[in-house]
């Protein structure tokens, strides 16, 4: 499972928790990378309305962690409380938050103070994605699908769909928790989500191209990764 984090102290130490826990971070090449690509897309249609979601998908991680930070010099000390959040990448779905507040420390010690709310919080927020994803575990994953292409015609619209939905037969590892949720539907693009186990998900780009082309469409991987597969649908 990898997870994304932003670029800064606070980040820098929810990350060494993530790690030391055996968590894989997405690298902040990997985010840099992600952020060239994003920007690059003349069309975000179907990635959703939020820029940090978005990038995260690009990025191929499973969750991404929000922080805020407050500073506070009341009684004379400096003292740190941060609060973070923890989302699912492929369904923006939050999956934990927890407050985490420093001792009042002196104002030389605001390495230690970042280090000390964090650590206070971290434990919680870790036990809550743990108990998401054990759950998702026997129930299943999501990865986000986008197609692009010219789906003026409905009855291009409804052979992916009818495709979507029966997508299970092309995916080897699937078993009942495979499953299609439809998203948004433009002249311009079709997105969902797609449930499977977690093992399917690696060579789930490849499974759903296989499919397409075998129901007659030609397709282009755009994007592929474990979260998030954008794929042009060429009439």
């Amino acid at each position: 499972t990898d997870v994304i984090v932003s670029n800064d102290v606070t980040s820098d130490k929810v990350g060494e928790w993530f790690t030391k826990n055996q968590w894989d971070i997405v690298s902040r090449e990997g985010v840099t990378e992600a952020q060239r690509t994003q920007d690059a897309m003349i069309n975000v249609e179907g990635l959703g309305q939020d820029p940090v979601a978005a990038l995260a998908q690009l990025a191929g991680a499973d969750i991404y962690v929000m922080h805020g930070l407050t500073e506070s010099t009341a009684g004379g000390g400096y003292q740190v409380e941060v609060n973070l959040k923890a989302y699912e990448v492929a369904s923006g779905k939050q999956l934990a938050t927890k407050v985490g507040k420093s001792n009042q420390l002196a104002s030389a010690q605001k390495g230690n103070a970042t280090s000390q709310a964090v650590g206070r919080a971290m434990p919680k927020i870790l036990e809550q994605i743990q108990g998401y994803w054990s759950i998702m575990a026997k129930e299943g994953v999501k990865a986000k699908v986008v197609f692009r292409g010219d789906f003026s015609s409905s009855k291009v619209k409804r052979r992916l769909r009818k495709l979507m939905k029966n997508l299970n037969e092309y995916i080897d590892e699937c078993n009942d928790t495979c499953e299609w949720e439809k998203g948004l539907s433009t002249g311009q693009t079709i997105s969902g989500h797609y449930t499977m186990p977690a093992k399917a998900r690696s060579d789930f780009g490849d499974y759903l191209t296989e499919a397409l082309e075998e129901e007659g469409f030609t397709a282009q991987q755009i994007i592929t990764n474990k979260t998030l597969n954008i794929i042009q649908i060429i009439n």
